[in-house]
């Protein structure tokens, strides 16, 4: 038997353990995932791990120097024209003869890859009773979109063979793991933990289970009759505002007119951008004490404010953000249909965990592979979890052009435009981009036609399958040591700052007269 304990810690203790003869399935959105279950399970038990060469590759490498050799066992799973279920069960059986666990690794990303028959509820079920009279304890691990229709396809026709189901996707500043049924004999439960990563000195990733946020009750909700205070910063000089309103300065603690568990109505002015992480902070800092019922209610007057900030100031604990073009009366009769509402999001401890992991990033141009890597990867956690397009170009640069002349050309005024070379080819990543607005984004950035720009490309639309490229990408380039053209770059405007000077000193003395006698 295997405990939840192990992998998580603060799992409750009614946790049932992972047993033998059962199938266990986890969908994961990230490979980070795989890496870790596989390694703190064969802590427990020695085990197999069956994949493909790619994602095998790619496991072993996260892996090595973790483990000891004995602990655990891999296997690549091959694909041939024509699959026989009977000989793909019997190559496992040879495999898993010395190893108590196994974990089959699908990649849902790079399905086309695999053989049809695989995802058949055949193969599954066969699986299962192979677990079940060999006493072995399967987990399939399912990497992909929960939402992807092949993945609720193959877990429509496979449910029936398992014993547990879980998801492990990012939500906000947590992992979420969302267990959905575990059969034990002929019961049913459901689990949804949040888990707050944390990284030691040597990298290794641990995840601890968060409490949700206790139900503040202290004071009596009084709805139309609670309390309502508006910052001076939210007005301007000669708006009026009825006399239930209590305005408040910059200088006024708020806490002092609050209890946890109030109802109250809070506005807050934000002038700026400059003043965004501030009043972040302080919508932290008020939901945090006063709890889930305060009504929070930010007026930004800055239009450059982009949605990802406004998303942020939600995640912050921010009920509704409303632009300044509602006159200052539509804003108390709005704030006051607010009657009613629970925030719904999971805060962390400190205002820093948010700060660190929910801003928006102001990154642009060419990055060395590796931080472009890491740059794309923390765009698409909040593309995917706000659910904005983005798009990512694989492509072989047209003949005659070389990276670095195509670097100088690029010109976007658009943060989240990133673009490095690596293996011979270009990356381009296009943040809040749609896949038919493309074409035109691309020549508008380098100032040529899209044809002449690439021989061969490659597009990828679906966060899943972009954040899959973004990871294999930073796995090479990591121990491949990709070339950064930075210092090229550098070199080459220089020399064009220089040039440019010495031509403007040349025009200089074309224009002074030489004296006669010279």
């Amino acid at each position: 038997m295997l405990s939840l304990s192990s992998i998580i810690t603060g799992i409750p203790e009614t946790t049932p353990l992972f047993k033998t003869g059962e199938v266990h399935t986890f969908v994961i959105q990230n490979s980070l995932w795989t890496s870790y279950l596989v390694e703190h399970i064969s802590m427990q038990q020695p085990a197999l791990l069956v994949a493909p060469a790619t994602s095998l590759e790619r496991t072993y490498k996260r892996m090595k120097g973790v483990l000891q050799q004995e602990h655990l066992h891999f296997a690549e799973w091959k694909h041939t024209k024509h699959f026989k279920l009977k000989h793909a069960v019997a190559a496992l059986e040879r495999m898993a003869k010395q190893t108590p666990v196994i974990f089959l690794h699908l990649n849902f990303n790079d399905i086309d890859s695999y053989s049809k028959d695989v995802l058949k509820n055949e193969f599954n079920r066969e699986l299962s009773f192979w677990a079940a009279s060999r006493g072995k304890i399967l987990f399939i691990l399912i990497e992909g979109d929960i939402s992807d229709t092949k993945v609720q396809a193959y877990l429509t026709l496979n449910s029936r063979f398992l014993q547990s189901l879980h998801f492990i996707y990012k939500s906000h500043s947590y992992w979420r793991w969302n267990v959905q049924f575990w059969f034990s004999g002929y019961s049913l439960s459901r689990w949804q933990w949040d888990l707050l990563e944390t990284t030691n000195q040597l990298g290794h990733s641990s995840f601890l289970v968060q409490d949700r946020q206790s139900d503040l009750s202290m004071a009596t909700r009084l709805g139309e009759h609670a309390a309502k205070f508006i910052c001076e910063n939210a007005l301007s000089s000669n708006d009026f505002t009825p006399s239930i309103w209590q305005r408040f300065g910059s200088d006024f603690d708020l806490k002092s007119a609050l209890q946890p568990g109030s109802d109250a109505i809070v506005i807050i002015g934000l002038r700026s951008r400059e003043q965004l992480f501030n009043i972040a902070e302080l919508v932290f800092h008020l939901r945090k004490f006063a709890g889930k019922y305060l009504r929070i209610l930010v007026r930004a007057f800055d239009e450059s404010l982009r949605i990802q900030d406004e998303r942020f100031l939600i995640s912050c604990g921010a009920t509704l953000i409303l632009p300044s073009e509602i006159s200052t009366r539509s804003l108390l009769n709005l704030a006051e249909t607010t009657t009613g509402f629970v925030y719904t999001h999971t805060l962390p401890e400190s205002f820093n965990d948010i700060q660190v992991k929910e801003a928006t990033l102001d990154v642009k141009g060419y990055l060395p592979p590796l931080d472009f890597c890491n740059a794309v990867l923390e765009y698409e956690k909040r593309a995917k979890k706000y659910q904005i397009d983005s798009l990512l170009i694989e492509a072989n640069l047209a003949t005659g052009l070389n990276p670095v002349a195509l670097i100088r050309r690029f010109s976007s005024r658009r943060f989240g435009d990133l673009l490095t070379f690596a293996d011979k080819k270009m990356y381009l990543y296009l943040h809040a981009c749609r896949e038919s607005d493309a074409n035109n984004v691309v020549s508008i950035n380098f100032g040529l036609p899209i044809k002449s720009i690439f021989k061969q490309e490659v597009r990828s639309s679906s966060h899943s399958k972009i954040i899959y490229l973004v990871e294999e990408l930073k796995l090479n380039s990591d121990h491949s040591q990709a070339a950064d053209l930075t210092l090229e770059l550098n070199q080459l405007t220089t020399k064009t700052s220089s040039d440019a000077e010495r031509k403007n000193d040349v025009d200089v003395h074309r224009g002074v007269k030489k004296a006669e006698y010279l």
